[in-house]
């Protein structure tokens, strides 16, 4: 089988892939979102709630970024 430039540079790649054990991929896959999380909370408030309205409490985006980030870690730890 012929092999191409493509198929060595996919091979080289999956050869590094497979070197990474799986336990620090799912620690990746965890501390993004949780870094993420902190990212968020240290948002001012001007930057995350509408300018062209008094903001109320459900307009905080904040809130909802911070949920969905939890979200994520959760499912990432379980699964």
């Amino acid at each position: 089988m012929n092999s191409t430039l493509l198929h060595w540079i996919g091979d080289q790649a999956r050869t590094l892939c497979l070197q990474v054990p799986l336990p620090w991929v799912r620690g990746a896959l965890i501390a993004i979102p949780i870094a993420l999380m902190f990212w968020v909370i240290l948002l001012p408030a001007h930057r995350t709630t509408p300018a062209d309205r008094p903001a109320t409490r459900t307009d905080n985006l904040k809130v909802w970024a911070w949920l969905a980030l939890l979200g994520q870690v959760i499912v990432y730890a379980i699964f």
